[in-house]
């Protein structure tokens, strides 16, 4: 359960933090048509650039959109509610628990969502002025690269940086991924650390609730804030005498090769031939 007072605190602390990314990554990114190709999904494919979802997108676009398509989970207007209900005896049975399990499993498939995890990944290179990588693997240790291509290179986003920062947090995510915590009274333990001077390590329940919220907001401003920037290209190209945007491609002998994005006619979806 969530109080609807912190949807909208946390709510708009995402929504800022999304609009700061979204503004340095146009100011840094190497080339103008790089967001465009990172709302787009660029990738290669038989060693040939490729727009689209792709294996990856194919896959895990279905599961993003069952994680955010029936919303946040159970809402309550009540702001003493964890003070009520968060220190009862927990049998496992409780609307309460039952609900924090719920929310469990959608932070577990956000953060394991590697289509997600690939859109931040690339913002993350035009944020930094690099190239979009069109050979990007998310395969493997998601941890590894949500800490280190993703957190560690969102410096120079300090709004976004806080936010994720809070968000993610590999033992509680391997916490839920192995089942090693439990509800007591006030919070929720963490059985996957060993407990230091016999005092066990966990969260409260309103520290869950803002890591939970942030989470889910930040799937769906990212979406957002990648869907407004293809909206602009979108209306760009109708000023454009080819009625296409430019982008750059990867060459041989790591060299870049110049080429055109062209939109259908709602401006969903983009190939490199007119449509």
């Amino acid at each position: 359960m969530v109080r609807e007072s912190k949807i909208d605190e946390y709510g708009q602390q995402s929504v800022d933090a999304m609009n700061e990314l979204l503004k340095l990554c146009k100011q840094n990114m190497l080339h103008s048509g790089d967001l465009l190709v990172c709302q787009q999904n660029g990738s290669m494919f038989a060693n040939k650039p490729m727009i689209g979802p792709g294996e990856e997108g194919n896959e895990f676009i279905p599961r993003l959109n069952t994680i955010t398509g029936k919303g946040i989970g159970e809402v309550t207007k009540d702001n003493d509610y964890f003070n009520k209900y968060g220190n009862d005896y927990f049998d496992g049975t409780s609307e309460f628990e039952l609900s924090i399990t719920r929310e469990m499993k959608k932070y577990q498939d956000i953060w394991e969502n590697s289509y997600f995890l690939r859109l931040l990944t690339q913002m993350m290179h035009l944020l930094n002025g690099e190239h979009y990588d069109w050979m990007l693997n998310i395969k493997g240790n998601k941890g590894n690269l949500i800490e280190n291509l993703i957190i560690k290179k969102c410096d120079k986003a300090p709004l976004f940086h806080e936010a994720i920062s809070y968000a993610y947090n590999r033992k509680v995510r391997n916490a839920i991924a192995h089942s090693q915590y439990q509800l007591v009274q006030g919070g929720i333990v963490l059985n996957n650390i060993e407990a230091k001077d016999g005092i066990q390590t966990g969260l409260s329940f309103v520290q869950w609730e803002k890591m939970y919220i942030l989470s889910y907001c930040l799937v769906i401003y990212t979406k957002q804030c990648l869907k407004l920037a293809a909206t602009a290209y979108f209306e760009l190209s109708k000023m454009m005498e080819s009625g296409g945007i430019p982008i750059i491609i990867p060459a041989e002998d790591d060299k870049w090769n110049y080429a055109y994005l062209y939109p259908n006619l709602s401006g969903d979806i983009w190939r490199f031939h007119k449509i």
